[in-house]
């Protein structure tokens, strides 16, 4: 996103916060999150795929992160919205 408005990723981090109240990076995690739970309703594809289409390179990684910011694993999202 820096390179985008050619600044320094710490000055746009920095605006970033100031005028969304919340980090970029946890930003960003909570749109991937959502695209994630979304995928996770509507398609039947592997946890690994899903994390692979928000973003995460280490399907481990996104089921740590989704279950931290949800509190429920991937698979136990998954079922309790079938």
């Amino acid at each position: 996103m820096a390179e985008l408005v050619y600044r320094n990723e710490s000055y746009v981090s920095h605006l970033f916060r100031q005028k969304m109240n919340i980090k970029f990076v946890d930003y960003v995690t909570q749109v991937r999150v959502e695209k994630a739970k979304a995928l996770l309703v509507q398609e039947n594809l592997p946890i690994s795929t899903i994390a692979e289409q928000v973003g995460f390179s280490d399907p481990a990684y996104f089921c740590r992160v989704f279950k931290k910011t949800t509190q429920q694993s991937p698979q136990a999202y998954r079922h309790a919205r079938h």
